[in-house]
């Protein structure tokens, strides 16, 4: 069936309204529920939980929704940021376009053509700090001693 649908990358939560949830369907819900604030709300809980595939794009997915009473949101359904680990989205003119992420990149969370990207995410020790201020960044949780040794320098 189709569901009009926000992406909000801030929510660490699927939600579907309760109505939306009746109109699906009624699909199995297991009764795992979840407390949650949001804007101007505090000490939510879900209703209970679901697992299904959501198709968006012609790209299909695997997502573990929470329903929540109608009151508690004016969508039928938020799709959290998770979806940003699975996908690729890109929001252009208010309208969001979706790339499927490959299996690898998936697995490193991490992927860019961009060499600016890892630069992003990169945290280091300035060169000019003093020797001490160096070795007070502790590398020991990582366990590929390559790798290690790479960050150390």
């Amino acid at each position: 069936k189709d569901i009009a649908a926000i992406i909000d990358p801030g929510s660490d939560l699927h939600l579907v309204r309760s109505s939306c949830f009746v109109r699906l369907g009624a699909p199995p819900v297991r009764p795992e529920t979840t407390k949650f604030n949001g804007v101007g709300v505090t000490n939510r809980s879900t209703l209970g939980r679901f697992t299904t595939n959501v198709e968006i794009d012609a790209l299909t997915f695997t997502l573990n929704i929470d329903v929540v009473p109608d009151h508690f949101t004016g969508h039928d359904l938020i799709l959290g940021g998770e979806l940003s680990n699975l996908a690729e989205i890109r929001i252009r003119r208010h309208q969001a376009k979706l790339s499927k992420l490959e299996e690898i990149e998936i697995k490193t969370d991490i992927k860019s053509e961009d060499d600016n990207w890892a630069q992003v995410l990169c945290i280091d020790v300035d060169n000019n700090e003093n020797e001490k201020m160096k070795k007070e960044v502790s590398l020991e949780h990582v366990l590929h001693l390559d790798i290690r040794h790479q960050a150390k320098c």
